[in-house]
Parts: structure tokens; C-alpha cells; sequence
């Protein structure tokens, strides 16, 4: 009698149709199985890990949306020369109900920008509040407060928002 060869099987799911968030399940063997790995982008003289591609690729995976390292690859093209900070906040901003399109993302860019813009041009006179804090303060319950005393995280604490603080920086620069 012959012993049979056991091979253990994982399974995987992947996206079939990202706008329904169709998925479908595929065996897989866990020696082909290779986790995916943080990707790099290839600089001049170094190479480095942009924080907008985990941000992407969290999204990505909230969304079901399978993200090819193609598409990240387009992607990485697409937003060469933006400031990565930049990047960040308009996806995390961006209210989207679908996986964005790198298009999405650049008129995100374009809209943040013209906010600050209008924002600093008003700035001479009036705080004007992004809409997204109370008078430029919002709610933290955790970290800690001015004096290093640790935040209290059934009351938590205030603190200034970026829009008041870039306010408050145009302000005293005029």
C-alpha cells in the first residue's frame, strides 16, 4: 500500500468585481504563497518607502479592490514630484465610496490646494475652520497634554487643529 502525499491547501480571496465587491475564493499552495512585501520606489541616489503607498494599499484593501503592482506602478508615475504629506491627506481627506482612480487623487490634491489658498487670502481677517474641527480645536484621547501629563481617554482633551495653526502662521507672517 502507498502512503499518499498530503499537500495542505490555503485558500485566498480576491476581488472579481471591485464596484460590486464581488470576490472569489482560489486554493492556493502555501509553498507558492509569498506574503506581500512593502514595495520601494526607485530613487536616483536612494531608495525609499513613500507612506501614501501603505495609505493606497489600505484603502485598497478596505475597499476590496485587488491593486496590482502595476497599478501601483502607475500610480507611483502619475504622482512623482508631490510632496508625500500631500498625497496622504487627500486620500485620507477624500471621501470615497469606490477604490479612487490616481485622477481622483490628483483633483483631491487640486482641491485641498485652492482651499488653503482661498483660506490664506481670508486669513488676514477671520479664522475660517476647515469644517472638519470646532474653531480650530479637535478632540484627542490619547498622547498627552501641553504639560506631559497623559491624556484622560474617557474625557480626553482639545487640541489646536492644522487648519488654525497654518491660520495663525499666515497671520503672523502678513
Amino acid at each position: 500500500m502507498k502512503a499518499a502525499k498530503s499537500i495542505d491547501f490555503s485558500f485566498q480571496t480576491r476581488s472579481t468585481e471591485p464596484k460590486t465587491g464581488g470576490m472569489e475564493m482560489e486554493r492556493i499552495n502555501p509553498e507558492e504563497f509569498k506574503p506581500q512585501e512593502h514595495r520601494e520606489i526607485e530613487q536616483p541616489s536612494k531608495r525609499l518607502l513613500a507612506k501614501w503607498i501603505t495609505v493606497v494599499e489600505q484603502i485598497a484593501h478596505d475597499k476590496h479592490y485587488d491593486l496590482t503592482p502595476e497599478a501601483l506602478q502607475f500610480w507611483t508615475h502619475k504622482l512623482h514630484g508631490i510632496a508625500d504629506d500631500e498625497i496622504c491627506d487627500a486620500l485620507l481627506l477624500g471621501r470615497w465610496k469606490f477604490f479612487p482612480s490616481v485622477d481622483d487623487v490628483l483633483e483631491q490634491i487640486d482641491k485641498i490646494a485652492n482651499e488653503n489658498r482661498q483660506r490664506a487670502q481670508s486669513s488676514q481677517r477671520k479664522f475660517i475652520s476647515c469644517g472638519k474641527c470646532e474653531e480650530g480645536w479637535v478632540p484627542v484621547f490619547i498622547g498627552h497634554t501641553a504639560g506631559g501629563n497623559m491624556v484622560d481617554q474617557k474625557f480626553g482633551a482639545m487640541k489646536r487643529c492644522k487648519c488654525f495653526t497654518q491660520w495663525a502662521l499666515l497671520r503672523k507672517a502678513a
